[in-house]
């Protein structure tokens, strides 16, 4: 997967998981209501995806685009 596919496929699951129309690459997911439960279902349906991601990576990377980067490897 190219990081721009990985950029799609996290805003996708974001959107699903917090039920908003759309979001930015550069939105936060905890500034736009996420918790830490929500957090790992992105994570666990990311590793699904063939990503490989731990829990840590979304903490310390929060925007689509930062974590689309760690995920992308």
């Amino acid at each position: 997967m190219t990081s721009t596919d990985v950029e799609k496929l996290v805003g996708e699951i974001w959107e699903d998981v917090l039920d908003l129309d759309s979001i930015s690459s550069d939105d936060d997911f905890f500034e736009l209501g996420g918790d830490s439960v929500q957090a790992l279902d992105v994570v666990y349906r990311l590793r699904a995806a063939g990503c490989s991601l731990k829990i840590g990576d979304f903490f310390t990377n929060p925007t689509v685009r930062t974590l689309s980067a760690v995920a992308a490897g």
